[in-house]
């Protein structure tokens, strides 16, 4: 697979516009520049790749080998992703979906103690004892 393509799946892989790479990219670079890379209408130096991989937060070996692009992601990557991905479809809810959203996580934060893990559930049984749930 050619540079460009790369490019641009893992672009959309990561939910981002054009527009929203080329304001992440150290520098600047403008994102038709990015448009013209994806479309295989200009080939850039090691020294762009590099800028793009790092804003991307993939080696810049992603851009040169067939392997599967979640093979370069790391960890704190895979997380940024979940949170874009999250805020995105924040994003385009209405008000009446927001605040639902938003008692489901005053809800599940009830049970967290202070160190951050999850307190079990307690659950009565049919003789009203109470179990972990």
């Amino acid at each position: 697979m050619e540079i460009g393509k790369r490019l641009k799946v893992l672009r959309k892989k990561l939910g981002l516009t054009q527009k929203e790479l080329s304001a992440r990219i150290k520098g600047r670079i403008d994102y038709s520049y990015i448009g013209k890379i994806e479309r295989e209408e200009q080939n850039p130096s090691l020294k762009i790749i590099k800028k793009i991989a790092e804003a991307m937060h993939v080696r810049p070996e992603y851009f040169f080998t067939d392997h599967p692009v979640e093979q370069f992601l790391g960890s704190e990557q895979k997380q940024n992703e979940k949170r874009d991905l999250l805020l995105k479809q924040l994003c385009r809810m209405n008000d009446e979906e927001l605040n639902f959203i938003t008692g489901i996580i005053k809800f599940i934060s009830q049970y967290k103690d202070i160190q951050g893990y999850y307190k079990p559930l307690k659950i009565a049984d049919k003789k009203g004892k109470y179990k972990a749930g």
